[in-house]
């Protein structure tokens, strides 16, 4: 639909009556709107209505809870009343349509006004290229600001202020700012966006889609879900899935797609629960993610806060490489999340910057770049530093001056192959404040476990009595499936466990570190009998106990300049000690032979090392 706006007077009022069905085929505007209780106002097949009421974008209403398709909600609205008829703007997550509106509809040829609704941006200007000053407002559900789909726009100081829920942050639907396909690149300078409501996303880039975004505030609120909706996986989602261990029902903003790629640059990015920097392979052209070209997402001193009780800083899902210079995560529950993904936390020198600038084309300047504070990146969170969990190879890369200080275990690994490297050389730091600074353990999360994805109150159930020796898993021997971890020239104080039933090792290197702890096979144990939905807290929540390692084998190798001063016992099944390292111990047996280790040599077998 193409028709203008057709003016009428102040007196002219447009009321639909109870039981009745009326139909708008072209943009009306008028003083008075009222549909009543059991009327309907519809727009021709293959189209949607949206309401402004002076501008601001109101009464849009899914039309029950896991409805794709919004309505006009009963009620009189009064002022300067715009009911917008637009095409259908369809999208598919997982084969799942959802049908979008939004104030602006952009592609590679300019604005496309039969998917825009005009009346709802004030101020400033825009056209097909850029925008500038512009303010969008939604009171109403599932509806977007602008949206880019294709070509090239720069949308500066612009402000959007959204209050009501979204359908779903997969497909976009309810997002302020919306980038989608591979020709699209846009730039976002300026702007403000504040949206409260469940999966109302403020900015989401998908499907190879280019996304820079500077000098921004983005704040998104939790909303209240509809009283009948019940958790579920996958593209109608509004919750984040509690076995994560967290609550809330909406990401600040989300990176989704095969290479796709969004940089955040001196913005700072707030969200109440749930998550702040969302990297997901599930996107609206993909269920999952290509590991051979990986979506990027990226911040520069950002300031990511989660205000509420639980949230994660950033995701890395399967074909995700993410990096994080001078970033702050601070109010997690998680810094980092890991599932697959790749992520590097570093410094943001200039040096640095003007690397991932080059590397990830986000045409900042030289004088962009130089203006830049430089900083390190730190996690402050009130539980757990990173957590590496569902699907295996997971590399995590810790550089530069970055402090890790969690309240709870700073590396907690549920059961999957990782490569977590810590390079102190910059002045990096790690602090553990239960003592622990790696977990590895089995997964205690339901649903995986149950295998069953549609169970999504399932009950993890702690396994009881002793483990069963698997009598063809050598806990000598590093094997590929493996979860290792390499630290170099810094000072560590804290435990590192194996709690495994399964067949799981882990090895561990270190290069020029001084250490103060136990390294050791162990008993994980849960705090509670049964976790279900109530007791999500839970999860990723247990006590060690120092034992010889059933399947959990524990390889250590002492490297060049290294020191190892035991503070209780510690089970091993492999132990490497360079020429040059130090092991600071009181008895040290190995298949139960006092043995006194050498440096440059090794030992392989039941290793039990006590405090001196």
């Amino acid at each position: 639909m193409t028709d203008s706006l057709q003016d009428r007077t102040e007196s002219d009022a447009l009321v639909v009556r109870g039981g009745e069905v009326r139909t708008l085929t072209r943009t009306t505007r008028v003083r008075s709107l009222t549909v009543a209780d059991g009327g309907s106002l519809t727009a021709p097949e293959g189209h949607h209505l949206t309401v402004t009421v002076d501008g601001v974008e109101t009464g849009s209403k899914l039309l029950s809870t896991y409805a794709t398709t919004t309505a006009v909600a009963p009620g009189t609205y009064r002022g300067d009343v715009v009911v917008t008829v637009t095409e259908d703007h369809p999208a598919s997550v997982m084969d799942a349509p959802f049908h979008l509106r939004q104030a602006v509809y952009v592609d590679a040829d300019g604005v496309v006004d039969a998917k825009s609704v005009p009346s709802a941006v004030r101020g400033g200007t825009y056209d097909g290229r850029s925008a500038r000053g512009v303010t969008v407002t939604s009171t109403g559900e599932a509806f977007n600001g602008f949206y880019i789909a294709g070509g090239e726009y720069e949308l500066t100081d612009a402000t959007f202020d959204f209050d009501g829920n979204g359908r779903s942050d997969f497909s976009a639907q309810g997002a302020a700012v919306v980038a989608k396909g591979p020709t699209t690149r846009l730039t976002i300078d300026g702007a403000t966006i504040r949206t409260r409501g469940a999966v109302r996303a403020g900015v989401v880039a998908d499907d190879g889609a280019r996304v820079v975004v500077k000098n921004s505030v983005i704040t998104t609120t939790d909303g209240t879900l509809p009283d009948d909706y019940e958790d579920v996986l996958g593209p109608g989602m509004m919750t984040v899935p509690w076995p994560l261990g967290l609550s809330g029902n909406v990401r600040s903003v989300v990176t989704l797609g095969d290479l796709t790629r969004a940089t955040y640059v001196a913005c700072s990015v707030t969200s109440s629960n749930w998550g702040v920097l969302a990297s997901d392979a599930v996107g609206s052209s993909t269920m999952l993610g290509n590991l051979d070209v990986p979506l990027r997402l990226s911040a520069v001193n950002v300031d990511a806060v989660i205000t509420g009780k639980d949230g994660y800083g950033a995701y890395a899902d399967v074909n995700a490489v993410d990096t994080f210079l001078g970033t702050r995560f601070t109010g997690v529950t998680y810094g980092l999340v890991l599932s697959g993904g790749s992520v590097t936390l570093g410094d943001s020198t200039h040096a640095q910057v003007a690397q991932l600038d080059a590397d990830l084309e986000t045409g900042l300047s030289d004088e962009e770049i130089a203006a830049l504070p430089e900083r390190a990146s730190v996690i402050e969170s009130r539980r757990f530093g990173a957590l590496l969990h569902q699907f295996p190879g997971s590399v995590l890369s810790v550089t530069g001056g970055t402090r890790i200080s969690s309240a709870g275990t700073v590396f907690l690994n549920k059961g999957v192959k990782a490569d977590i490297t810590v390079d102190g050389s910059g002045g990096a730091r790690l602090e553990a404040g239960n003592g622990v600074l790696f977990q590895f353990m089995d997964s205690d999360d339901p649903i995986i476990n149950s295998g069953d994805f549609d169970d999504v109150r399932a009950v993890y159930a702690p396994p009881t009595g002793p483990a069963r020796r698997d009598p063809e898993w050598d806990v000598t021997e590093v094997h590929d499936d493996d979860s290792v971890a390499r630290f170099t020239d810094i000072d560590l104080r804290g435990d590192f466990y194996n709690g495994a039933r399964a067949g799981r090792n882990i090895a561990l290197t270190f290069t020029r570190t001084s250490l103060h702890g136990v390294i050791s096979a162990s008993v994980a144990e849960h705090r509670v009998a049964a976790i279900g939905p109530e007791q999500y807290r839970e999860l990723g929540e247990v006590d060690n106990t120092a034992a010889p390692a059933v399947n959990n084998g524990v390889i250590v190798t002492l490297g060049t300049g290294s020191s190892w001063t035991v503070t209780g016992t510690s089970h091993l099944t492999g132990l490497v000690l360079d020429a040059d390292a130090t092991l600071t111990a009181g008895t040290v047996t190995v298949d139960g032979v006092p043995t006194e280790p050498k440096p440059g040599t090794s030992y392989h077998g039941a290793i039990e090392i006590t405090t001196a």
